[in-house]
């Protein structure tokens, strides 16, 4: 009986919010930095909206905010062990990825963390692994930056150790991770850069695995320039 109170209470946004905020609390106080959760609803195998979700490093700088994150699903089979997501949308986000002189990432404790760092023995799995495929991914108005520490140059144009982009828009879609590293079509991708350079527009079906990279049907646009081409 208090096992089907529980469930029933679960599906309630307040409560899930509730459970949410204890887990970011939790994470929080074992990351030694500060994780927060305005509110989460889950609709069983339909969709999930995350609102708030703060998370800095170990610096005190915003790691990630995500006002809000959408995720819609198609399919979520545990018997089959597949999950197919329709959309996953997320706008006015913010992310900043650093490379530290210690040779880490503003990433690695929040990865460190989650991994035990104990091999385990390899034994062979019965189960089949599980087959994720995403329909759509949308970025709106998204800000993301990457600072490499390690190097301290200055240069004319966009300084790719010292990244900033600003109304990041793009929507991916026919994501494919299963015959390629990825595989994705490119579309509305803009974004303006600290350097001044801005991309008005870039569509492409583009292909990346570990030997080589194929961009079919580019068209790029930016201030007085008009690409299309076939880059391989």
């Amino acid at each position: 009986m208090l096992v089907a109170a529980l469930v029933f209470a679960l599906q309630f946004k307040p409560v899930q919010t509730y459970v949410a905020k204890k887990a970011a609390k939790y994470l929080s106080e074992e990351l030694h930095t500060t994780i927060t959760i305005k509110s989460l609803f889950i609709k069983p195998f339909k969709s999930v909206v995350l609102e708030g979700l703060y998370i800095e490093d170990l610096s005190k700088d915003t790691l990630l905010y995500s006002p809000k994150l959408s995720i819609d699903l198609n399919t979520l089979s545990i018997k089959n062990r597949k999950i197919s997501v329709s959309t996953t949308e997320m706008n006015d986000g913010v992310f900043y990825l650093k490379d530290l002189k210690d040779t880490t990432t503003n990433l690695d404790f929040i990865i460190n963390y989650f991994d035990t760092g104990k091999p385990k023995p390899k034994v062979k799995s019965t189960k089949k692994p599980y087959y994720i495929t995403f329909d759509h991914i949308i970025l709106n108005n998204f800000k993301f930056r990457y600072k490499n520490f390690r190097v301290d140059t200055t240069v004319n144009g966009i300084n790719y150790d010292d990244i900033s982009l600003r109304k990041l828009n793009v929507h991916l879609s026919d994501l494919n991770t299963k015959e390629h590293l990825v595989k994705a079509k490119i579309e509305k991708l803009s974004f303006k850069e600290k350097s001044g350079f801005y991309l008005q527009n870039l569509t492409a079906l583009a292909t990346i695995d570990t030997n080589q990279m194929e961009v079919k049907n580019l068209q790029l646009v930016a201030p007085q320039t008009h690409l299309t081409h076939y880059v391989k």
